[in-house]
Protein backbone atom coordinates (compact mmCIF):
# COMPACT_ATOMS: atom_id res chain seq x y z
CA UNK A 1 0.00 0.00 0.00
CA UNK A 2 3.15 2.47 1.08
CA UNK A 3 4.43 1.41 -2.21
CA UNK A 4 1.11 2.43 -4.10
CA UNK A 5 1.87 5.71 -2.78
CA UNK A 6 5.15 6.43 -3.33
CA UNK A 7 4.46 5.42 -6.93
CA UNK A 8 6.65 7.42 -9.63
CA UNK A 9 3.86 10.15 -11.01
CA UNK A 10 3.78 9.54 -15.25
CA UNK A 11 5.00 12.37 -17.15
CA UNK A 12 2.37 14.90 -18.48
CA UNK A 13 0.89 14.45 -21.98
CA UNK A 14 2.61 16.52 -24.66
CA UNK A 15 -0.31 18.10 -26.60
CA UNK A 16 -1.38 21.65 -28.64
CA UNK A 17 -1.45 23.24 -24.82
CA UNK A 18 1.59 22.23 -24.08
CA UNK A 19 3.39 23.72 -26.70
CA UNK A 20 1.62 27.15 -26.22
CA UNK A 21 2.48 27.28 -22.91
CA UNK A 22 6.65 26.76 -23.81
CA UNK A 23 6.29 28.94 -26.45
CA UNK A 24 4.93 31.79 -24.69
CA UNK A 25 7.34 31.49 -22.22
CA UNK A 26 9.74 32.48 -25.01
CA UNK A 27 8.18 36.17 -25.18
CA UNK A 28 8.34 39.23 -23.58
CA UNK A 29 6.28 39.69 -20.70
CA UNK A 30 3.55 37.76 -18.77
CA UNK A 31 3.08 34.26 -20.67
CA UNK A 32 -0.40 33.80 -20.05
CA UNK A 33 -1.32 37.19 -21.09
CA UNK A 34 0.56 36.76 -24.34
CA UNK A 35 -1.74 33.09 -25.03
CA UNK A 36 -4.82 34.74 -24.15
CA UNK A 37 -4.39 37.79 -27.12
CA UNK A 38 -3.27 35.53 -29.35
CA UNK A 39 -6.00 33.01 -28.87
CA UNK A 40 -8.33 36.25 -29.33
CA UNK A 41 -7.67 37.49 -32.33
CA UNK A 42 -7.42 33.53 -33.77
CA UNK A 43 -10.99 32.91 -32.76
CA UNK A 44 -11.91 36.71 -34.33
CA UNK A 45 -10.03 36.20 -37.56
CA UNK A 46 -11.70 32.37 -37.95
CA UNK A 47 -15.02 33.96 -37.37
CA UNK A 48 -14.47 36.20 -40.01
CA UNK A 49 -13.02 33.78 -42.50
CA UNK A 50 -15.09 31.43 -42.07
CA UNK A 51 -18.55 31.80 -39.68
CA UNK A 52 -20.06 34.75 -40.49
CA UNK A 53 -22.55 33.96 -42.48
CA UNK A 54 -23.33 30.92 -40.83
CA UNK A 55 -27.08 31.13 -39.17
CA UNK A 56 -25.75 29.94 -35.74
CA UNK A 57 -23.30 32.36 -35.38
CA UNK A 58 -25.57 35.15 -36.09
CA UNK A 59 -27.94 33.54 -33.43
CA UNK A 60 -25.59 33.37 -31.00
CA UNK A 61 -24.16 37.16 -31.75
CA UNK A 62 -27.93 37.99 -31.91
CA UNK A 63 -28.78 36.82 -28.43
CA UNK A 64 -26.30 38.76 -26.89
CA UNK A 65 -25.97 41.47 -29.07
CA UNK A 66 -22.84 41.80 -29.87
CA UNK A 67 -19.86 41.38 -28.37
CA UNK A 68 -18.17 44.16 -25.46
CA UNK A 69 -16.32 47.52 -26.55
CA UNK A 70 -13.17 45.96 -26.63
CA UNK A 71 -14.13 42.76 -28.75
CA UNK A 72 -16.19 44.82 -31.07
CA UNK A 73 -13.34 47.11 -31.90
CA UNK A 74 -10.38 44.53 -32.13
CA UNK A 75 -13.27 42.43 -34.51
CA UNK A 76 -12.54 45.96 -36.90
CA UNK A 77 -9.53 46.11 -36.67
CA UNK A 78 -8.21 42.57 -37.59
CA UNK A 79 -10.75 42.67 -40.86
CA UNK A 80 -9.85 46.29 -41.70
CA UNK A 81 -6.21 46.38 -40.84
CA UNK A 82 -5.07 42.66 -41.71
CA UNK A 83 -7.52 41.48 -44.46
CA UNK A 84 -8.10 44.59 -46.25
CA UNK A 85 -12.04 44.77 -46.59
CA UNK A 86 -14.83 45.41 -44.26
CA UNK A 87 -17.69 42.93 -45.66
CA UNK A 88 -17.54 40.60 -42.70
CA UNK A 89 -17.80 43.34 -39.98
CA UNK A 90 -20.75 44.88 -42.03
CA UNK A 91 -23.07 42.04 -42.35
CA UNK A 92 -22.68 41.48 -38.61
CA UNK A 93 -23.31 44.43 -37.72
CA UNK A 94 -26.47 44.91 -39.74
CA UNK A 95 -28.14 41.86 -38.10
CA UNK A 96 -27.17 43.51 -34.42
CA UNK A 97 -29.21 46.63 -35.77
CA UNK A 98 -32.07 44.97 -36.99
CA UNK A 99 -31.88 42.68 -33.85
CA UNK A 100 -31.99 46.44 -32.01
CA UNK A 101 -34.71 47.94 -33.07
CA UNK A 102 -36.54 44.57 -32.96
CA UNK A 103 -35.88 44.53 -29.45
CA UNK A 104 -36.66 48.36 -28.83
CA UNK A 105 -40.28 47.69 -31.10
CA UNK A 106 -40.92 44.69 -28.82
CA UNK A 107 -40.72 47.14 -25.70
CA UNK A 108 -37.46 44.78 -24.70
CA UNK A 109 -34.56 46.24 -22.60
CA UNK A 110 -31.18 45.59 -25.31
CA UNK A 111 -28.35 44.97 -22.64
CA UNK A 112 -25.19 45.73 -25.04
CA UNK A 113 -21.86 44.68 -24.41
CA UNK A 114 -23.43 43.04 -21.10
CA UNK A 115 -22.65 39.33 -22.02
CA UNK A 116 -19.50 38.88 -24.35
CA UNK A 117 -18.74 35.45 -26.04
CA UNK A 118 -15.57 36.18 -26.38
CA UNK A 119 -15.15 37.12 -22.59
CA UNK A 120 -16.60 33.88 -21.93
CA UNK A 121 -14.14 31.98 -24.41
CA UNK A 122 -11.52 34.27 -22.74
CA UNK A 123 -11.86 32.65 -19.19
CA UNK A 124 -12.02 29.16 -20.36
CA UNK A 125 -8.89 29.50 -21.95
CA UNK A 126 -7.64 31.63 -19.08
CA UNK A 127 -8.29 28.18 -16.67
CA UNK A 128 -6.91 26.03 -18.66
CA UNK A 129 -4.07 27.61 -19.40
CA UNK A 130 -3.37 28.45 -15.75
CA UNK A 131 -4.35 24.80 -14.66
CA UNK A 132 -2.01 23.44 -17.11
CA UNK A 133 0.51 25.79 -15.97
CA UNK A 134 0.77 24.67 -12.60
CA UNK A 135 0.49 21.10 -13.19
CA UNK A 136 3.59 21.06 -16.06
CA UNK A 137 5.27 22.99 -13.11
CA UNK A 138 4.65 19.85 -10.47
CA UNK A 139 6.82 17.78 -13.05
CA UNK A 140 10.76 18.44 -11.80
CA UNK A 141 11.39 18.27 -15.54
CA UNK A 142 9.72 20.75 -17.00
CA UNK A 143 9.96 22.75 -14.59
CA UNK A 144 13.76 23.00 -14.43
CA UNK A 145 13.89 23.68 -17.79
CA UNK A 146 11.18 26.57 -18.39
CA UNK A 147 10.64 27.69 -14.39
CA UNK A 148 13.41 30.32 -14.65
CA UNK A 149 11.57 31.34 -17.69
CA UNK A 150 8.54 32.10 -16.10
CA UNK A 151 7.20 35.57 -15.96
CA UNK A 152 3.19 36.73 -15.02
CA UNK A 153 1.66 39.66 -14.47
CA UNK A 154 0.18 40.37 -11.08
CA UNK A 155 -3.20 38.93 -11.56
CA UNK A 156 -2.01 35.53 -13.30
CA UNK A 157 0.35 36.06 -10.41
CA UNK A 158 -1.89 35.85 -7.51
CA UNK A 159 -4.74 33.32 -9.23
CA UNK A 160 -1.45 31.14 -9.99
CA UNK A 161 -0.53 30.90 -6.45
CA UNK A 162 -4.01 30.25 -4.86
CA UNK A 163 -3.78 27.16 -7.21
CA UNK A 164 0.35 25.96 -6.21
CA UNK A 165 0.83 23.74 -3.52
CA UNK A 166 4.58 22.61 -2.66
CA UNK A 167 7.76 23.64 -4.88
CA UNK A 168 5.62 25.64 -7.39
CA UNK A 169 5.10 28.08 -4.73
CA UNK A 170 8.65 28.66 -4.49
CA UNK A 171 8.61 28.99 -8.42
CA UNK A 172 5.91 31.41 -8.53
CA UNK A 173 7.46 33.38 -5.65
CA UNK A 174 11.07 33.45 -7.48
CA UNK A 175 9.22 34.33 -10.71
CA UNK A 176 6.89 37.30 -8.89
CA UNK A 177 10.02 38.69 -7.51
CA UNK A 178 12.05 39.09 -10.69
CA UNK A 179 8.92 40.97 -12.39
CA UNK A 180 9.21 43.15 -9.28
CA UNK A 181 12.60 43.78 -9.68
CA UNK A 182 11.54 44.76 -13.30
CA UNK A 183 8.94 46.90 -12.35
CA UNK A 184 11.19 48.92 -10.16
CA UNK A 185 13.87 49.19 -12.38
CA UNK A 186 11.45 50.51 -14.84
CA UNK A 187 10.37 53.07 -12.38
CA UNK A 188 13.73 54.40 -11.47
CA UNK A 189 15.60 54.34 -14.94
CA UNK A 190 12.33 55.80 -16.62
CA UNK A 191 13.39 59.10 -18.81
CA UNK A 192 10.57 61.20 -21.21
CA UNK A 193 12.09 59.32 -24.29
CA UNK A 194 11.40 56.03 -23.10
CA UNK A 195 8.54 57.13 -20.21
CA UNK A 196 5.44 55.59 -22.59
CA UNK A 197 6.99 52.34 -23.05
CA UNK A 198 7.56 51.63 -19.53
CA UNK A 199 4.21 52.72 -18.95
CA UNK A 200 2.68 50.29 -20.80
CA UNK A 201 4.49 47.29 -19.23
CA UNK A 202 3.98 48.71 -15.71
CA UNK A 203 -0.10 48.67 -16.88
CA UNK A 204 0.27 45.42 -18.33
CA UNK A 205 1.59 44.01 -15.62
CA UNK A 206 -0.65 45.64 -13.13
CA UNK A 207 -4.28 44.83 -15.29
CA UNK A 208 -3.05 41.63 -17.28
CA UNK A 209 -4.89 41.56 -20.58
CA UNK A 210 -6.95 43.51 -21.51
CA UNK A 211 -9.32 43.10 -24.94
CA UNK A 212 -8.55 46.74 -26.92
CA UNK A 213 -7.83 47.75 -30.30
CA UNK A 214 -5.93 50.84 -31.41
CA UNK A 215 -8.94 51.59 -34.24
CA UNK A 216 -11.52 52.37 -31.51
CA UNK A 217 -12.54 56.01 -31.36
CA UNK A 218 -11.30 57.75 -28.77
CA UNK A 219 -13.19 60.77 -29.19
CA UNK A 220 -17.24 60.22 -28.74
CA UNK A 221 -18.98 60.83 -31.78
CA UNK A 222 -23.28 61.10 -32.29
CA UNK A 223 -24.76 59.66 -28.88
CA UNK A 224 -25.08 63.25 -26.88
CA UNK A 225 -24.48 60.90 -23.41
CA UNK A 226 -21.24 60.26 -24.83
CA UNK A 227 -20.16 63.79 -25.33
CA UNK A 228 -21.75 64.67 -21.92
CA UNK A 229 -19.12 62.16 -20.76
CA UNK A 230 -16.60 63.33 -22.66
CA UNK A 231 -16.89 66.50 -20.79
CA UNK A 232 -16.90 65.22 -17.32
CA UNK A 233 -14.20 63.69 -17.94
CA UNK A 234 -12.17 67.22 -18.49
CA UNK A 235 -13.93 68.46 -15.48
CA UNK A 236 -12.99 65.44 -13.17
CA UNK A 237 -9.35 65.76 -14.52
CA UNK A 238 -9.29 68.82 -12.91
CA UNK A 239 -9.68 67.21 -9.51
CA UNK A 240 -7.07 67.07 -6.84
CA UNK A 241 -4.98 64.06 -6.44
CA UNK A 242 -4.46 63.17 -3.40
CA UNK A 243 -2.04 59.38 -2.45
CA UNK A 244 -4.91 57.66 -1.18
CA UNK A 245 -6.74 57.90 -4.80
CA UNK A 246 -6.02 54.21 -6.16
CA UNK A 247 -4.65 53.68 -9.88
CA UNK A 248 -6.18 54.83 -13.21
CA UNK A 249 -6.96 52.70 -16.01
CA UNK A 250 -5.27 52.61 -19.08
CA UNK A 251 -7.30 55.44 -21.02
CA UNK A 252 -7.15 57.71 -17.73
CA UNK A 253 -3.61 57.36 -17.34
CA UNK A 254 -2.23 60.27 -19.66
CA UNK A 255 -4.40 62.48 -17.41
CA UNK A 256 -2.82 61.78 -14.27
CA UNK A 257 0.11 62.26 -15.84
CA UNK A 258 -0.34 65.41 -16.37
CA UNK A 259 -0.97 66.26 -13.18
CA UNK A 260 1.64 64.19 -11.48
CA UNK A 261 4.42 63.41 -13.65
CA UNK A 262 5.24 60.08 -14.85
CA UNK A 263 7.23 58.87 -12.18
CA UNK A 264 5.00 59.92 -9.49
CA UNK A 265 2.22 57.37 -11.78
CA UNK A 266 4.33 54.61 -12.09
CA UNK A 267 5.07 54.85 -8.27
CA UNK A 268 1.67 54.53 -7.98
CA UNK A 269 1.45 51.26 -10.01
CA UNK A 270 3.96 49.69 -8.31
CA UNK A 271 2.50 50.60 -4.53
CA UNK A 272 -0.86 49.39 -5.37
CA UNK A 273 0.10 46.46 -6.55
CA UNK A 274 -0.51 44.79 -2.76
CA UNK A 275 -4.01 45.80 -3.72
CA UNK A 276 -4.44 42.71 -6.13
CA UNK A 277 -5.80 40.03 -4.06
CA UNK A 278 -7.59 37.00 -5.00
CA UNK A 279 -11.41 36.90 -3.89
CA UNK A 280 -13.18 33.47 -3.44
CA UNK A 281 -16.30 33.51 -5.17
CA UNK A 282 -18.87 30.54 -4.23
CA UNK A 283 -19.00 27.95 -7.28
CA UNK A 284 -23.36 27.42 -5.95
CA UNK A 285 -25.41 26.66 -3.11
CA UNK A 286 -24.16 24.84 -0.68
CA UNK A 287 -24.90 21.01 -0.99
CA UNK A 288 -24.78 18.98 2.46
CA UNK A 289 -23.37 15.72 0.88
CA UNK A 290 -20.36 18.33 -0.88
CA UNK A 291 -18.47 19.50 2.30
CA UNK A 292 -15.11 20.18 0.43
CA UNK A 293 -17.10 22.19 -2.34
CA UNK A 294 -14.73 24.63 -3.68
CA UNK A 295 -14.68 28.11 -4.25
CA UNK A 296 -13.76 29.68 -7.60
CA UNK A 297 -10.75 32.11 -6.96
CA UNK A 298 -11.23 35.63 -8.92
CA UNK A 299 -8.87 38.66 -9.28
CA UNK A 300 -10.47 42.09 -9.11
CA UNK A 301 -8.31 45.39 -10.21
CA UNK A 302 -9.11 48.18 -8.32
CA UNK A 303 -11.61 50.42 -10.11
CA UNK A 304 -10.24 53.63 -12.02
CA UNK A 305 -11.62 56.59 -9.68
CA UNK A 306 -12.01 58.88 -12.92
CA UNK A 307 -14.74 56.00 -14.54
CA UNK A 308 -16.18 55.28 -10.87
CA UNK A 309 -17.02 58.93 -10.73
CA UNK A 310 -18.50 58.85 -14.56
CA UNK A 311 -20.49 55.53 -13.30
CA UNK A 312 -22.24 57.40 -10.71
CA UNK A 313 -23.20 60.81 -12.68
CA UNK A 314 -24.52 58.37 -15.52
CA UNK A 315 -28.35 58.30 -14.17
CA UNK A 316 -28.01 62.19 -13.41
CA UNK A 317 -27.27 62.49 -17.14
CA UNK A 318 -29.78 60.51 -18.39
CA UNK A 319 -32.42 62.58 -16.31
CA UNK A 320 -30.79 65.63 -18.17
CA UNK A 321 -31.01 64.08 -20.98
CA UNK A 322 -34.96 64.48 -20.58
CA UNK A 323 -34.91 67.84 -19.03
CA UNK A 324 -33.27 69.85 -22.57
CA UNK A 325 -36.17 67.82 -24.63
CA UNK A 326 -39.19 70.37 -24.20
CA UNK A 327 -42.08 70.54 -24.94
CA UNK A 328 -41.75 66.79 -24.63
CA UNK A 329 -44.74 66.50 -26.99
CA UNK A 330 -42.54 67.49 -30.03
CA UNK A 331 -39.79 65.34 -28.81
CA UNK A 332 -37.25 65.41 -32.20
CA UNK A 333 -34.51 63.09 -31.40
CA UNK A 334 -31.50 64.25 -33.96
CA UNK A 335 -28.91 62.44 -32.61
CA UNK A 336 -28.80 58.47 -32.13
CA UNK A 337 -27.78 57.06 -28.67
CA UNK A 338 -25.76 54.34 -28.26
CA UNK A 339 -27.17 51.31 -27.24
CA UNK A 340 -24.99 51.24 -23.78
CA UNK A 341 -26.93 54.78 -22.76
CA UNK A 342 -30.19 53.94 -24.50
CA UNK A 343 -31.35 52.08 -21.72
CA UNK A 344 -30.65 54.33 -19.30
CA UNK A 345 -32.49 56.92 -20.91
CA UNK A 346 -35.45 54.94 -21.48
CA UNK A 347 -35.46 54.06 -17.55
CA UNK A 348 -35.09 57.85 -16.75
CA UNK A 349 -38.13 58.95 -18.93
CA UNK A 350 -40.36 60.65 -17.20
CA UNK A 351 -43.59 59.12 -18.37
CA UNK A 352 -44.38 56.29 -20.86
CA UNK A 353 -45.41 58.59 -23.62
CA UNK A 354 -41.87 59.40 -23.68
CA UNK A 355 -40.69 56.14 -23.50
CA UNK A 356 -42.56 55.08 -26.37
CA UNK A 357 -42.23 57.83 -28.58
CA UNK A 358 -37.96 57.30 -28.26
CA UNK A 359 -38.34 53.46 -28.62
CA UNK A 360 -40.06 54.08 -31.80
CA UNK A 361 -37.45 57.06 -33.19
CA UNK A 362 -34.42 54.76 -32.28
CA UNK A 363 -35.69 51.84 -33.63
CA UNK A 364 -36.03 53.79 -36.98
CA UNK A 365 -32.87 54.75 -36.56
CA UNK A 366 -30.91 51.69 -36.59
CA UNK A 367 -32.85 50.36 -39.27
CA UNK A 368 -31.59 53.26 -41.53
CA UNK A 369 -28.02 52.38 -40.25
CA UNK A 370 -28.62 48.34 -41.16
CA UNK A 371 -30.09 50.05 -44.91
CA UNK A 372 -26.90 51.63 -45.03
CA UNK A 373 -24.95 48.67 -43.85
CA UNK A 374 -26.94 46.72 -46.31
CA UNK A 375 -25.93 48.93 -48.96
CA UNK A 376 -21.94 49.22 -48.33
CA UNK A 377 -22.13 45.26 -47.80
CA UNK A 378 -23.75 45.03 -51.55
CA UNK A 379 -21.23 47.31 -53.05
CA UNK A 380 -18.40 44.83 -51.65
CA UNK A 381 -19.79 42.12 -54.36
CA UNK A 382 -17.62 41.88 -57.11
CA UNK A 383 -20.61 42.46 -59.48
CA UNK A 384 -20.82 45.82 -57.80
CA UNK A 385 -17.26 46.40 -57.55
CA UNK A 386 -17.24 49.62 -60.08
CA UNK A 387 -20.14 51.47 -57.96
CA UNK A 388 -18.77 54.63 -56.18
CA UNK A 389 -18.99 54.56 -52.45
CA UNK A 390 -20.86 57.61 -50.77
CA UNK A 391 -22.00 57.89 -47.30
CA UNK A 392 -22.16 54.45 -46.42
CA UNK A 393 -18.78 54.20 -46.38
CA UNK A 394 -18.63 54.92 -42.58
CA UNK A 395 -21.60 53.13 -41.62
CA UNK A 396 -19.40 49.93 -40.35
CA UNK A 397 -17.78 52.48 -38.14
CA UNK A 398 -21.10 54.27 -37.06
CA UNK A 399 -22.16 51.23 -36.05
CA UNK A 400 -19.08 49.89 -33.95
CA UNK A 401 -19.64 53.12 -31.91
CA UNK A 402 -23.40 52.60 -31.83
CA UNK A 403 -22.59 48.85 -29.76
CA UNK A 404 -19.90 50.16 -27.90
CA UNK A 405 -20.52 53.66 -26.84
CA UNK A 406 -17.72 55.77 -25.72
CA UNK A 407 -16.28 53.90 -22.73
CA UNK A 408 -14.54 56.20 -20.20
CA UNK A 409 -11.41 53.94 -19.84
CA UNK A 410 -10.82 50.36 -21.04
CA UNK A 411 -12.81 47.82 -19.05
CA UNK A 412 -10.25 45.27 -17.43
CA UNK A 413 -10.24 41.40 -17.86
CA UNK A 414 -11.65 39.83 -14.36
CA UNK A 415 -9.71 37.06 -14.33
CA UNK A 416 -10.55 33.94 -13.16
CA UNK A 417 -10.48 30.27 -12.54
CA UNK A 418 -12.84 28.37 -13.54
Amino acid sequence: MISWFRRQRPPLERDVVTFSLENALTQDGCALCWLLANQGRRSLWYLLWERVNEPSTQERLRADLGYCAGHTWLLCEIETKEMGSFLGITILFASLMREAARRLDAGQELGAGHHCEECRTDRRANATYLSRLVQHLEDPTWAAQWGPRLRLCLPHSRLASVLARGEVETILRVADQAMAADRQRLVTTATPADGQRHLKYVQDMFFGYTPDSAARDRAPRECPLCRAEAQQQAILADWPVDDSAPVPCRQHAPLFEQRIGLQELLRRYLAAAELIQPVSIPTGPKLWWKHDQPARPEIFVPPCPVCAALARQRPALAAAFWQDLQPRSQIAFQAPLCLSHLDLVLAAAPDQAARVSLRREQASRLRMLAAELDELARKQDWNHRDEPLGPELRSWRRAANCLSGWLAGASTLTISWG
